[in-house]
């Protein structure tokens, strides 16, 4: 803390240079020094100084209190008045300024110190209180919540301005009157009984309904808690936050709910929606009308509710959804009681959260019944349809041809220009009759047009000559591009033709071919002459067409399965349809040229050469049915490479012998099911060998080795994301040379490795191809190929499995959803045994924690009252073990043996038992006096808490904070004491300070050393010799110093009280040992005289100083306060022996021993029994009667020397022959 500026206003220069010279050595700053009120107020105003020093009596108009007065009321500076006699009229007239204190000339550097080191810190601190408070005020007003009190019958007290805001009401009118005044009367009787229950300090929170001050309802959620004063209920306080609107909003979204709950119901279609594992959690009443048979729907998963199976079906766009994260569609079996009954199409919507990841499915289902009968239709009707096309191609053709006849007219009309004015007249003939629109532009604009074009747009010659062809177009957009390609056409070709739209006079658009030859190919916008073919009709045809071949086309294509037909006797394909090539990778015409031992693997094509011997045979038997189909699975080569598992339905066709001759077959692609089909026994296993892991490490292994069985690679591991620096480190490795271990088993979280897995997107790749750092150590490795799927863990990426192949270069499309299944295992496998092993861990560490907790703690069965549990600290406290305290009634025994006080601390434990079990918190703590297995006593303060049916009882040992209690309200007396002891002085001071000034006075007034005195003598017509031999002949000399000397001892008694008291010698510093001994004699003697019980004065006192024990470093208050205590004991002690002519006597030795001052008081009391000696220290042990001490003063003197000081203090006795004290203090203190 920095040292304090100060203002010194003093009208005694002398005092005031003293004390400026005091202050500047005790390294505080002086601002100035004046020496009138008038100043000392315009300075202040000026400088701000940290403290003003006062004289009350300034010369000038204005004293020291008026000028305190004008200065406190500008500024908030302490003011410390100096004063050499101040009576109490003027001491009342300070106090209105609020002094921070008063310091008696003359003034000492000690009390100066003191003085302003108090001062300045506590004006410090009033500052940083005032300051919080304002902060807290600022907090408490500024809340958007109200904060109330009330007393114990409920009368509100205090009450935030926010009830203004909130309520309509003022503060004032609030305080005073009963809270239940505010509540809603419906809730009125709820609130008074919650009241109540606070009485019994039951903690509450809720919601209730208040009024404002218009009348309407307020919802306010509460939370309060009793207070206690000395364990009597005081009041409550409470906060109250407004939740109206909330509450509003919820009734808002109760009605909405509602509303939305009755459309969903309402919706025709069937919706359902599910979680991530297909579980459903609502559907409306549509799909329960629909599947009436299967209720209840929700809570089951979605292909056991509606089909009945133990798996999602194979197509299910539901499971492709989940994975896709887009929109999957599909067609499924409508099912009821007697079986199917008619068609669904399935639209299946993901649930993304804000980071894309899929949270649900919403399933979208439309009956299509009848759509797929429709469909049956239109496919029957598909001949029609094909021979229609037939006849509409011949027609196309035809119109076709017309068109070029058109064409080459066009082009005779152009040879023809140069003998247009011959033969124009029977050329306009030809073109007015002509089957198509003709005529001539101009840079687009319209000329001469013919009859037929005139029909066809249903403009007039007139309407059409000098108009923009852009009249007979749609659109600006259809005119520019059919200029643009048209005129390219005729720059590059001479002539240009282009299928177009016009629209007619009455607005019909009709479709158009258009031709344009210019007169002059240098000119193309000039003299062009354009021919126009209504087409509209042949386009339509066509659309028809399209239409049709589309709709063949996607009936075609959508059939999923490979139809083909097998000729036997050539043992080709004769015809296989377009699906062989999504199968196989072939196309229809490749496949038709393959023979089929490069369809097939070996071992398939061995059992479909004896299956067709099988039929072979049988067609030669008598019977045969020709209708008989086989169903087999067998293995296809792809085009790639690869292999794929199909399922063939073959049905033999035969001659008339009953010979096959060919086969046709569908053939079913299930290399997804076998997938399953195997990855599902591949994660049965796993899951098996997961069930009976006891550790990380096991499970990590096994998913590594069932992951490289599943995808035919040779090595792999899994590194784990250290959560708290991002690196990865290796968990598991399996097919790894050391050398490549000992260089990637650790990726900080920048390296590249690490930003790979972090993506969170799986990576296959050749290893060569991944942009990692070179390592010579993975080239030597040999990896060639590379699997890195992150393991993810609600969004997170917290592992990676990795998994690598030496010799394989590819990774199959079904190996990929292998190690992605698996890998979509192991993160809930990871974090379940990190968290089982996290809980073994904090288990253990629990453990410890309670087993060496600083505090001792019991676990008690609250059925049976047997102790369970008790930790090594309650031993060690208290000496008891399990084996000594088995049941709590052994506690009780063991623990207090006093039957009364165990009764009384039995009846306690019940209560705070009882309110334990009510509230299932922490109860309030009890204190109580428990006896040690040793036979010592400790003060414990015990909690309990109920958890299931066991009390844990926690236990505080607080003997020394007892002590330092009792020290605390020691220092309390002590102050109390200071207090009394300034008040004191300050009366004293003043009428002993004229004594021993007058005395002084007196004296130097006789002196016949001051030459003025002979003088006045002589003046006065005496000599001086003579007036100092009267008064010596009389004695009166003698008299004037009697009264200095005891007006000296009367100073050095209150010095000695002031010095003793003060609060500020508590630090340890050199103090003279036999000096503070004397001084605590006097202390004693005067203040400390319990006359009810012995007389101090009466005690002999013998004093053996060691004269060459030198400063001991301590606490001259502390030490005092001990010796006052042997002292105080002594003397009681020896007041009750009632020996006739036994007189009391203390006897006070000092010497130095080694490295200790000793100090040793024996007195010839009635000495200490040995069984007490041994007990005499302890906290709370007492011989004297209840009410007449605590046993604290021993220990508290126990303490000071022990652990303040680190010293000494042992007694010695013999009953009959007193006791003896013996203190050791070191003359040297540790630094």
């Amino acid at each position: 803390m920095s040292k304090a500026t100060l203002l010194i206003v003093e009208d005694e220069l002398v005092i005031a240079l003293n004390i400026q010279k005091i202050l500047e050595k005790l390294d505080y700053s002086v601002a100035g020094i004046v020496t009138t009120g008038e100043d000392a107020v315009n300075k202040a105003l000026e400088l701000h100084p940290d403290l003003i020093l006062m004289d009350i009596i300034l010369a000038g108009d204005m004293n020291g209190i008026e000028a305190a007065r004008a200065i406190r009321k500008e500024f908030d500076i302490p003011i410390i008045y100096l004063t050499a006699n101040a009576d109490s009229t003027t001491v009342e007239q300070a106090r209105d300024t609020l002094p921070y204190g008063y310091l008696n000339k003359p003034i000492n550097e000690r009390d100066l110190f003191t003085n302003i080191d108090s001062v300045v810190h506590k004006h410090r601190m009033e500052n940083r209180l005032r300051k919080s408070e304002e902060k807290y005020r600022d907090l408490v007003e500024n809340l958007n919540d109200i904060i109330l009190s009330t007393d114990e019958n409920g009368i509100i007290t205090y009450i935030s301005p926010q009830i203004n805001e909130i309520g309509g009401y003022s503060v004032s009118y609030a305080i005073g009157r009963h809270f239940n005044d505010f509540v809603h009367p419906v809730d009125r009787e709820n609130a008074a009984a919650l009241f109540a229950e606070s009485r019994e300090g039951v903690r509450q929170s809720g919601i209730i309904r208040c009024v404002s001050q218009n009348r309407e309802t307020i919802w306010f959620r509460f939370s309060g808690r009793p207070n206690f004063i000395q364990g009597r209920f005081n009041g409550f306080r409470i906060i109250l936050s407004d939740i109206s609107k909330q509450k509003e909003a919820e009734a808002t979204a109760e009605v909405k709910e509602k509303f939305l709950a009755a459309v969903f119901n309402s919706i025709q279609d069937g919706i359902s929606v599910l979680d991530p594992d297909l579980t459903i959690i609502r559907v409306n009443e549509t799909l329960n009308r629909w599947y009436s048979h299967m209720l209840p729907l929700e809570g089951r998963r979605c292909y056991e509710a509606y089909h009945g199976r133990s798996a999602p079906c194979e197509t299910c766009p539901t499971v492709r959804a989940l994975r896709s994260g887009r929109l999957e569609v599909n067609t499924v079996p409508l099912t009821a009681a007697e079986g199917q009954i008619g068609w669904l199409e399935l639209f299946s919507f993901p649930m993304l959260d804000e980071r894309g990841a899929v949270t649900g499915i919403v399933e979208h289902v439309r009956d299509i019944t009848a759509r797929k009968q429709a469909e049956e239709n239109l496919k029957r009707a598909h001949d029609d349809l094909v021979a229609a096309n037939e006849e509409l191609q011949t027609t196309i053709e035809e119109l076709e041809s017309t068109n070029e006849e058109f064409e080459a007219q066009n082009r005779e009309l152009v040879l023809a220009r140069d003998d247009l004015a011959e033969r124009e007249a029977v050329l306009q003939s030809v073109l007015r009759v002509a089957p198509a629109g003709i005529g001539v532009v101009n840079n687009r604009i319209l000329g001469w047009t013919n009859s037929m074009l005139h029909a066809m747009t249903g403009y007039t010659d007139e309407e059409l000559r000098g108009q923009s062809a852009r009249m007979l177009y749609p659109d600006q957009d259809e005119f520019e591009r059919v200029g643009r390609e048209k005129y390219a056409q005729i720059t590059e070709y001479g002539t240009g033709t282009i299928e177009t739209r016009w629209r007619r006079k009455d607005g019909t658009i009709i479709d158009v071919l258009l031709s344009s030859t210019p007169v002059n190919r240098d000119k193309p916008t000039t003299d062009v002459i354009f021919t126009a073919l209504d087409i509209t009709e042949r386009k339509r045809a066509e659309r028809a067409l399209e239409e049709s071949e589309k709709k063949y086309r996607i009936l075609t294509e959508s059939i999923s399965d490979l139809i083909w037909t097998w000729d036997i006797g050539t043992r080709r394909f004769a015809y296989v349809s377009p699906t062989i090539q999504e199968l196989s990778g072939y196309t229809p015409a490749e496949a038709l040229a393959l023979p089929i031992d490069e369809v097939l693997t070996p071992q398939s094509l061995e059992r479909v050469m004896a299956i067709l011997d099988e039929e072979m045979a049988a067609g030669v038997r008598q019977g045969a049915d020709s209708r008989q189909s086989r169903t087999f699975q067998a293995e296809m080569k792809h085009k790639s490479g690869s292999f794929v598992w199909v399922e063939i339905i073959a049905q033999f066709l035969r001659d008339k012998t009953g010979v096959p001759v060919k086969v046709l077959g569908v053939t079913r692609d299930i290399t997804r099911r076998k997938y399953y089909e195997d990855l599902t026994r591949l994660q049965r296993d796993m899951a098996l060998a997961l069930s009976a892991a006891s550790s990380l490490d096991e499970a990590l292994a096994l998913c590594v080795e069932t992951a490289i069985r599943g995808v035919g690679m040779d090595s792999g591991g899994v590194y784990l994301v250290n959560r708290e620096t991002g690196a990865l480190e290796l968990a598991y490795h399996i097919g790894f040379s050391e050398t490549f271990i000992r260089h990637s088993s650790h990726y900080d979280r920048n390296a590249p490795n690490t930003r790979l897995v972090m993506a969170g997107k799986p990576v296959y790749s050749l290893y060569s191809k991944l942009r990692l750092a070179p390592d010579e150590s993975i080239v030597k490795e040999g990896i060639l190929i590379v699997a890195v799927i992150p393991i993810t863990y609600r969004g997170d990426v917290i592992a990676s499995l990795n998994i690598a192949s030496h010799t394989l270069e590819a990774i199959s499309k079904t190996a990929v959803n292998t190690l992605e299944s698996i890998a979509s295992k192991i993160g809930d496998i990871i974090v379940r045994l990190k968290m089982q092993e996290s809980l073994k861990r904090s288990e253990e560490i629990f453990r410890l924690m309670i087993e060496n907790s600083p505090f001792p703690i019991a676990v008690v069965d609250e059925s049976t009252g047997r102790i369970n549990y008790i930790n090594s600290t309650l031993t060690k406290v208290l000496g008891y073990n399990v084996d000594d305290i088995r049941t709590i009634d052994d506690w009780w025994k063991a623990a207090y043996p006093d039957a009364a006080y165990r009764k009384k601390v039995r009846q306690s434990w019940e209560s705070v038992a009882t309110e334990a079990h009510a509230s299932g918190a922490v109860a309030e703590p009890e204190e109580a006096d428990v006896r040690c297995k040793d036979g010592s006593r400790k003060r414990i303060e015990f909690r309990l808490m109920s958890l299931g049916g066991m009390s844990v009882v926690m236990m505080s040992d607080i003997t020394e904070k007892k002590i330092t209690q009792e020290m605390m309200i020691q220092t309390e007396k002590m102050t109390s004491l200071g207090g009394l002891a300034a008040g004191m002085a300050h009366e004293i001071n003043n009428p002993l300070g004229v004594i021993l000034q007058g005395v002084q006075g007196a004296l130097n007034r006789l002196s016949p050393d001051v030459k003025k005195n002979r003088e006045t003598a002589k003046r006065v017509g005496t000599d001086l010799d003579s007036v100092l031999a009267y008064l010596k002949e009389r004695e009166i000399l003698d008299y004037l110093y009697g009264i200095q000397d005891a007006g000296r001892r009367a100073a050095t008694i209150v010095y000695n009280m002031l010095q003793f008291s003060r609060r500020s010698e508590t630090s340890i510093a050199p103090v003279d040992i036999n000096l503070l001994i004397d001084k605590t004699i006097e202390i004693a003697s005067h203040d400390y005289d319990l006359k009810k019980k012995y007389d101090f004065k009466k005690i002999q006192i013998t004093r053996k100083y060691d004269p060459k024990l030198r400063a001991v470093p301590c606490s001259e208050t502390g030490i005092g306060q001990v010796i006052l205590n042997l002292l105080k004991n002594s003397s009681q002690a020896m007041s009750a022996v009632k020996k006739k002519g036994h007189r009391p006597a203390i006897t006070i030795r000092t010497r130095t021993a080694a490295a200790y001052a000793v100090i040793i008081i024996s007195d010839n009391g009635p000495g200490i029994r040995r069984d007490i000696q041994s007990r005499i220290f302890e906290p709370f042990y007492t011989t004297k009667a209840t009410g007449l001490g605590t046993g604290l003063g021993l220990s508290v003197s126990y303490y000071i020397i022990t652990k303040n000081h680190g010293g000494t203090i042992a007694v010695s006795s013999k009953p009959g022959q007193g006791a003896a004290f013996t203190i050791k203090l070191p003359l040297v203190r540790p630094d």
